[in-house]
Formats: C-alpha cells, sequence, structure tokens
C-alpha cells in the first residue's frame, strides 16, 4: 500500500473547476490522510471531471454523488461511489427531454435520509425574445451592444437508486414562472421542496399593487411528481444554501440568515419560527454557516463571522444547551463552505485559527474551553474532519491541504490539480 494510503481512514473529498472559462467543468478528487506519524505526501484520487453541480455527500456519510450533462443538454448522468473505497457503485443515466440547448441549468442534487435515493431537482430557465440592445459607456460616451433575452423558470425533478442507478422522470412540476434558487431536503419517503415565484413575470394590470409572491413548500412522496401538500411559507425565499436538514423526529431545520430557524412538521408543512439569542449579533453579512446534527433532536450551529458556536435542542423552542466563542478567522466568508467541523464523537469543535495567528484550533464542545492547536501561522480557508479522526484543512490559495491528527499533530499534505471550492 503506498504511503498516500497507509490508513485505515476515509478519504476528504475535493472539487473544484478545472478550468475557469468553464465553469460548469467541475473535478472531484479523493485524497487519503497518511498514517500518523509519516509526514508523508497524499496523492489525489481522481474520481470524476467534467460535473455539472457541485458533488453531494449522503446524509449518513456512504455515498458522494456526482451528476454530469451532456453539452447538448440532452441527458444527465449520475454516478455515485462509496465514501470510503472512492469505487464507483452505480450508474445511471436519463434523458432530457425536449430542453432546448440554450436553456440554463441549475442542478440541485439532494440524498434522502436513508440514503437509499438520489434526487435532483432541475431548475429549467429558458431564455425568449432575444435581441441586441444598442448601450452608452457612461465613462467614454461610446457605444456597445449587449445580448438580450427574457428568461422564463420552472423545475423538474429526477430520481436515481443509489445502488442501481436506475431512474425516474425527469417530472416536470408546472410551477412556471420561477426564481431558479430553491431549497430541498429529503426524508426517507419524501421531497421536500421551497420554491418561489417570479413576481416580474407574473402579469399584472395597470396599478396592481398586489403584494410580492411567498414562497411554496411543497413535499413529494420519492419518485412521484404529485405532491402530497403543498402550502404557502411565508418567510425566507430560498437562496439553495442546504443548511436544511430532518432530524430523526420527521420534523424538519431549515435555518435562516445564521441566526434562527424555521422548524417544519414533515405531515403538514405547518411551521413555527425560533431564534437563537447568543448568535443575534448584528453583523452586516450572515458568514458561512455550519449546521450538524448531533444526537436526537441536537444540533450545533457555527457561524464564522460571529465566531460564535451553539448547541440547541430542536424538539422544542431552540433551548440553547451550550455555547461556545472563538476568534473569527481570516477567511469567514467565501469556499469552500466548511469553516467549523465536528470531531467524529461529536465532542470537540475544529475551527480556523484567528486572523492574526491562523491555523487550527480545537475546543470542547460542551464547556467551551481549548482543547488543542496546530499549524500557527498558515490560514486556512476550510477545514473537515474525517470518520476516522484525522483532520484536512485547506490552505489560502485553494490548492494545498495538510492533515493532522485529533490533537492536531500534522502528518502530511497535498497538493490539489485544481482550485478547491468544497471538500466532502
Amino acid at each position: 500500500m503506498s504511503a498516500s494510503r497507509a490508513t485505515s481512514d476515509s478519504p476528504v473529498f475535493v472539487y473544484g473547476v478545472l478550468d475557469p472559462l468553464v465553469p460548469t467543468a467541475i473535478g472531484l478528487d479523493a485524497i487519503y490522510p497518511p498514517a500518523t506519524g509519516a509526514l508523508a505526501p497524499a496523492a489525489p484520487t481522481p474520481v470524476a471531471r467534467g460535473l455539472a453541480t457541485r458533488p453531494v455527500k449522503s446524509p449518513d456519510g456512504s455515498f458522494i454523488a456526482a451528476i454530469k450533462v451532456a453539452k447538448t443538454k440532452a441527458r444527465i448522468t449520475v454516478e455515485v461511489v462509496d465514501a470510503v473505497s472512492a469505487i464507483k457503485i452505480s450508474s445511471g443515466s436519463a434523458p432530457l427531454s425536449g430542453l432546448p440547448t440554450d436553456a440554463s441549468l441549475l442542478i440541485t442534487p439532494v440524498f434522502t435520509s436513508d440514503a437509499s435515493t438520489l434526487a435532483l431537482v432541475l431548475s429549467v430557465s429558458v431564455p425568449s425574445g432575444q435581441q441586441t440592445i444598442e448601450k452608452v459607456d457612461p465613462r467614454t460616451g461610446g457605444h456597445f451592444t449587449v445580448s438580450a433575452a427574457t428568461w422564463r423558470s420552472h423545475h423538474e425533478v429526477l430520481y436515481f437508486d443509489s445502488r442501481s442507478g436506475t431512474g425516474s422522470g425527469p417530472f416536470n412540476l408546472g410551477d412556471a414562472p420561477s426564481l431558479a434558487l430553491v431549497d430541498a431536503v429529503a426524508s426517507r419517503d419524501s421531497l421536500f421542496l421551497w420554491t418561489l415565484g417570479d413576481a416580474q413575470k407574473i402579469p399584472k394590470t395597470k396599478g396592481d399593487s398586489a403584494a410580492p409572491p411567498v414562497p411554496q413548500l411543497a413535499a413529494y412522496p420519492v419518485g412521484r411528481d404529485t405532491p402530497r401538500f403543498s402550502i404557502s411559507a411565508p418567510g425566507y425565499m430560498p437562496t439553495s444554501n442546504r443548511n436544511t436538514i430532518v432530524l430523526p423526529s420527521g420534523a424538519i431545520v431549515r435555518l435562516v440568515a445564521g441566526r434562527g430557524a424555521e422548524i417544519y412538521s414533515s405531515d403538514t408543512g405547518v411551521c413555527k419560527e425560533a431564534t437563537v439569542p447568543f448568535l443575534g449579533l448584528p453583523s452586516g453579512k450572515p458568514g458561512v454557516v455550519t449546521l450538524k446534527p448531533l444526537h436526537d433532536s441536537h444540533l450545533l450551529i457555527a457561524n464564522s463571522v460571529l465566531g460564535r458556536a451553539v448547541t440547541v435542542d430542536a424538539s422544542g423552542s431552540f433551548r440553547e444547551l451550550s455555547t461556545l466563542e472563538f476568534p473569527r478567522p481570516k477567511f469567514a466568508c467565501g469556499t469552500p463552505l466548511c469553516k467549523a467541523a465536528l470531531s467524529p464523537d461529536a465532542d470537540q469543535l475544529y475551527v480556523l485559527g484567528s486572523r492574526e495567528d491562523g491555523g487550527l484550533t480545537a475546543y470542547e464542545l460542551a464547556a467551551g474551553t481549548v482543547a488543542d492547536s496546530g499549524s500557527a501561522g498558515t490560514h486556512y480557508t476550510g477545514v473537515e474532519v474525517l470518520p476516522g479522526g484525522a483532520v484536512a484543512a485547506l490552505r489560502a490559495g485553494g490548492r494545498k491541504l495538510d492533515f493532522f491528527d485529533r490533537s492536531l499533530r500534522q502528518i502530511g499534505g497535498s497538493t490539489t490539480p485544481f482550485t478547491v471550492t468544497g471538500m466532502l
């Protein structure tokens, strides 16, 4: 076994854009941490190339899904790999019937909570009324032309079996005109989808002062295109931020603005709001927020801009169980969206070091005290903890990773073939 594989831990999966001129050309690699004490370079293992959207990990951590779309937009393909061996376990594809080649396609992949099914929510935007418009440069007074079009969006959904790769759909949800962004999460048997109608595309009469559209929440039985309920969900508009989870009780928690939550019944869609006072500090930016389940109905919420983390009991009114403050890191915003990570036993929280010192810091979650720190002077932009306890941190610049053991002693590093924008 090579030095890069001399470990019993799972790999960290990294993804990024291979060609800045082709933003949909996303690459996915797996990198195994070296064995403790090896201080060896870890070679990336290519997993997939030419992805059409960022990959997604199943809630139980067992699978990674990579999605590709043909250049003609005539077919979509899904590959599911094992999160321990990085070996492909299934592959499936489906035709995208009637999709114009000039359509814009935004894909939101969502695993069911038991990882048995992958749902792909397709935001399809089709241009019409294309024309060339002449404009004037206010700085020079010169004239130039730009292409313009009216875009009309709707949503479709595809379902793939994780083990066999067999699929069904796509099903047109018939919700045009809509905004492209959605929020989505899936329980064992239902896909929950938040969408918002496009007010600019809704016909109005002169002088109409109708209220703006309200977000809608629909619950689709997995494999079906007809919702078992579809209701208004007043509150925050969908943002595709993925800070939505299903609790073991079946309730759905949707984090909003990094400071509060909406809690939905999976049976009826009825919502109640909850606030987290510890996170209620004023800030011009919401920051990158980490939302992780702990056990039962307990959740961790960490906000990088505020430098605060809190554990709450989501079964009631979001009662705070423990709180933790840490220095705000230099890279509190931007990609990758993993500024804090839990140890496998959920006892420690690993965060990026302060903007002055850099490095990483591990805190005892319950006590809020520092447990360990490492690699001071090096600024990182993201951190992940692997199931075996190894810690992976992405250096500023996005191409180099450092690996640490649980106590934050460095055990090796790796250089990636692309600029990393996400870690799983």
